[in-house]
């Protein structure tokens, strides 16, 4: 009898043990969750603290969509003929402390992708400052987005679409984004920088533009403005000016100050070679 009693004093023993242990195991259980928890919350609470986007970083998406760009000044060029009328191009430009957002919104009649060079297809070139080495092109590389750049354009869409009872053949839009590493000097002076643009596709002209003389051509940059002298355009946070503009605006009238519509340069702006200026033809396309 006195060793059953031991037995079962034991085993008594024993089974306390065994739900003092589990029961400890579960209070520790929940306090590393709740810890967990109070972790997890206050690193949210930090993000508090992170400051905002700078508001151009955002302002800006390079999708092919223009509804971003509305309130931005932008210039254009018409068809001022019968045969032109419909076609046009309209050209967006800012900067920002990242750096130069450009676009354009064309209605043209030919769409061109596929050749060996960049200028024989279709596409939108610009210059950043004076002078040919500045040059920097996104072109039409397949059907409705496909689209290639030189290496020195940071990110770029273009968009194509076929029309039907517009007047026009098609409808591109392009955007692109061009960071302080690839704009000369690796600055932008003041928040202002001269930027040439223009747009072509081989074999689709307009008339009333720069080019010309003011006739048909293929090379569609708005009048009073050339893509890489000093009628390049002016680019501010808030647009894109022709300098008639910005002269206009200094002056306070509405005069050039040296009324020079580029038409002097006469054959420096054939068509074989403008869209030719390759002083970085050689980049390697993205």
């Amino acid at each position: 009898m006195k060793k059953i009693s031991v037995l079962l004093l034991l085993a008594m023993l024993f089974s306390v043990t065994l739900v003092s242990c589990k029961t400890g195991e579960e209070k520790n259980e929940k306090s590393r969750t709740a810890g967990e928890s109070v972790t997890t919350t206050t690193s949210d609470d930090s993000n508090i603290d992170t400051p905002p986007e700078d508001g151009n970083k955002t302002k800006f998406k390079v999708d092919g969509d223009l509804s971003d760009w509305k309130d931005i000044k932008s210039i254009s060029l018409v068809g001022n003929t019968e045969q032109t009328k419909e076609k046009s191009v309209t050209f967006y430009a800012s900067t920002s402390p990242e750096g130069l957002y450009i676009a354009c919104e064309v209605k043209h009649d030919v769409y061109s992708f596929g050749k060996n060079a960049w200028w024989e297809n279709s596409n939108l070139e610009f210059f950043i400052n004076s002078g040919r080495d500045n040059q920097y092109y996104v072109y039409a590389a397949g059907m409705e987005s496909e689209c290639k750049f030189s290496s020195n354009v940071d990110s770029a869409k273009m968009v194509t679409k076929k029309l039907s009872d517009q007047g026009t053949e098609y409808h591109t839009t392009v955007e692109a984004f061009v960071s302080l590493d690839n704009i000369p000097g690796k600055s932008i002076p003041d928040g202002v920088l001269n930027v040439g643009v223009a747009w072509k596709t081989v074999g689709d002209k307009i008339a009333g533009g720069e080019a010309n003389k003011g006739d048909e051509d293929e090379y569609w940059v708005p009048a009073g403005s050339w893509p890489d002298n000093d009628d390049q355009a002016i680019v501010k946070e808030d647009g894109i000016y022709l300098k008639a503009e910005i002269n206009a605006n200094d002056a306070g009238n509405g005069d050039r100050s040296d009324n020079n519509s580029g038409s002097d340069n006469g054959d420096s702006k054939s068509g074989d070679t403008r869209s030719k200026l390759t002083g970085i033809e050689n980049l390697k396309n993205k």
